[in-house]
């Protein structure tokens, strides 16, 4: 960087060489002139999610027994309408034994039993040490999709009585018959309109998704405050996937479950639903919402292509995006940051800022520093490539708050 300065014109001027290219440098007194970053940022833009829920399949029972109905089962346990626990890894033979585990509210029980043949009906009890015994009652079901198996039924535990959604795990699959849902994706855990920052996490969940061509999931979920949990399942022949995961030490009951489906919809995404996240009360860490809170959140998901380029709405020049975190007993903080076609994003400021771009898994995470302030921010966020959007969480004094990233006109 070079400049000279002209006295009588109160200013200095020169160039400064970046690579193979160069620019010019104005320095002149005075801050009542446009800089970048400098207008409104206008309106926070939110992730979108779908006007109403996906409809389920229908399910009818088989009667008897159907030994092509063998194979492997995810689900989940609900008390209407809430979700309050998950089957997972049930084994199904084609002589109609099966063994597996439940989950009800975070507590984990094993069982073994089997169909009876002739009905397609399966009663299994279920000791408990210290505790009376649980009763599950498993129908086997199909739905008009061809080897659409499932299992229905009822869960009697603890003077309640849960209803059983499990889904089977796709058959006949292949590399040259791939799951139709194969592939990576980016979710986001979207925190409802005016959430209390005091009260329940007010930032977004963030994870990624990976679909095998068998058509089973692998997942990590980055909760907004703090936990990170990763999930296992598949999606089945209806496009739905079963998720369940206990959650936390410290106390019993913590979990999320739910189910996502896998449907293309046009500016919002490919996978969406609707998950219950329960922290009870006493669960660590102590210094994060330590009250607990039980929720429902929405999630919607986005195909992920590596090979393609991120945020082409962005543009193809500097300061083209703003950061964004909403204020959490601070004013919102607005800044102009470069996010440049080799996906490195820089911050010229006074505050130091870090911003990082995992290509692999299309998340991002990143601090915001400053000293003058008091503010040491860390966040993590989920690039939603479908709505052109990054939406995540920071956490400050054990409370959670927005953090977005989006194209600046």
């Amino acid at each position: 960087l070079k400049t000279a300065a002209f006295q009588k014109q109160q200013l200095a001027a020169g160039a400064f060489a970046y690579g193979a290219a160069s620019g010019h440098v104005r320095v002149w007194p005075g801050t009542g002139f446009p800089y970048p970053g400098g207008e409104a940022a206008g309106a926070l833009s939110r992730p979108a999610v779908p006007g109403s829920p996906a409809t389920p399949p229908g399910v009818n029972p088989v009667g008897a027994f159907d030994p092509a109905a063998a194979g492997v089962y995810y689900g989940v346990l609900t008390e209407t309408p809430a979700f309050t626990g998950g089957l997972e890894n049930v084994k199904l033979t084609a002589t109609g034994a099966l063994s597996g585990m439940l989950r009800v509210n975070g507590i984990g029980h094993g069982f073994k039993g089997a169909f009876d043949l002739g009905t397609g009906l399966a009663s299994v009890t279920i000791p408990r040490k210290g505790l009376d015994p649980a009763q599950l009652d498993l129908v086997l079901a199909t739905t008009a999709t061809a080897d659409g198996f499932q299992f229905t039924g009822t869960l009697a535990i603890d003077g309640d009585t849960l209803g059983i959604d499990a889904q089977r795990r796709p058959s006949g699959l292949s590399k040259t018959n791939p799951s139709p849902h194969a592939g990576l994706y980016t979710l986001v855990l979207r925190a409802p309109d005016g959430a209390d920052a005091a009260l329940e996490p007010a930032g977004d969940g963030c994870g990624s998704l990976t679909v095998s061509f068998l058509g089973t999931c692998k997942a990590l979920l980055i909760l907004p405050d703090g936990a990170k949990a990763s999930f296992v399942g598949h999606v089945s022949v209806d496009d739905e996937w079963s998720v369940h995961r206990s959650l936390y030490k410290g106390a019993a009951g913590g979990f999320v479950a739910g189910k996502l489906t896998a449907r293309d919809l046009p500016g919002v995404g490919q996978l969406d639903g609707a998950l219950r996240w329960v922290k009870p009360n006493g669960a660590l860490p102590a210094n994060v919402y330590p009250a607990g809170f039980d929720l429902s959140r929405a999630v919607v998901g986005s195909a992920y292509d590596r090979s393609q380029p991120v945020f082409d709405t962005l543009a193809d020049d500097y300061f083209n995006a703003w950061l964004r975190l909403v204020g959490n007993g601070f004013g919102d903080i607005d800044r102009a940051l470069t996010w440049t076609s080799a996906n490195r994003l820089l911050y010229y400021g006074p505050e130091k800022v870090r911003v990082t771009f995992n290509a692999r898994t299309g998340l991002v995470s990143g601090s915001y520093i400053d000293a003058a302030a008091g503010l040491n921010l860390k966040f993590n966020a989920a690039y939603l490539g479908e709505q052109q959007i990054v939406s995540g969480f920071y956490l400050d004094g054990g409370e959670s708050e927005l953090v977005t990233i989006e194209p600046r006109p």
